[in-house]
């Protein structure tokens, strides 16, 4: 007598294994997912900053000359919602660049939360003002 085993279709122990290997890979490909797109979001909020803040520069310099050493007001920005401060200072006698007078730093510093984290951004330029005070003009 001939046993005839005929193997149509898979066993449930090698569906349960076929299951568990694709839920593992799964579960890795949807976590580096997600992680990159939660860096792409912090960029682009990074990028909103620095463009606010760069916008918050060139409107100051179109000021007339007498408005430009006021002080700004604190700017508010929507998103990600947060607050700029604006500073501006004589360059350090202790720098490099103290041969060179006229100059000064503006720096915007921002500042807001990402996911219940304070986030903050420091942004510096260096500016030659010829009307300040004992600016020479060097040609």
């Amino acid at each position: 007598m001939i046993l005839c085993k005929s193997r149509n279709g898979i066993t449930l122990l090698e569906a349960l294994i076929a299951l568990a290997m694709i839920s593992i890979t799964s579960t890795m490909f949807f976590s580096t997912q997600m992680r990159s797109m939660s860096v792409g979001v912090q960029a682009v909020r990074q990028l909103i900053v620095m463009l606010a803040a760069e916008q918050w520069f060139t409107e100051m310099e179109q000021r007339p000359g007498s408005q430009q050493a006021e002080k700004p007001r604190p700017l508010v920005f929507p998103a990600p919602p947060g607050t700029m401060t604006f500073s501006s200072k004589k360059i350090d006698k202790n720098s490099s660049l103290k041969a060179i007078t006229g100059l000064r730093s503006e720096m915007i510093t921002a500042t807001w939360q990402d996911r219940g984290r304070p986030m903050t951004l420091r942004l510096m330029r260096i500016v030659y003002d010829r009307e300040m005070p004992h600016a020479k003009e060097r040609i």
